[in-house]
């Protein structure tokens, strides 16, 4: 799980860095970057609840 934590981590550093530096080709092209931010962020928040529950049922 921590690998996969630390995918979705990079993944949005990359795609928030891309955002950054101008690296969109138009508005729709935003929109999905956002969009997949966005679902990184609820699957990371997801996995760290998961962590978290089971850390707490040991």
């Amino acid at each position: 799980m921590e690998k996969l934590l630390k995918y979705i981590r990079s993944r949005k550093q990359e795609l928030g860095e891309a955002m950054l530096y101008g690296n969109v080709k138009n508005m729709e092209h935003y929109r999905q970057m956002v969009g997949n931010v966005e679902a990184y962020q609820v699957i990371e928040d997801m996995i760290i609840e998961i962590l978290e529950k089971a850390e707490k049922d040991d």
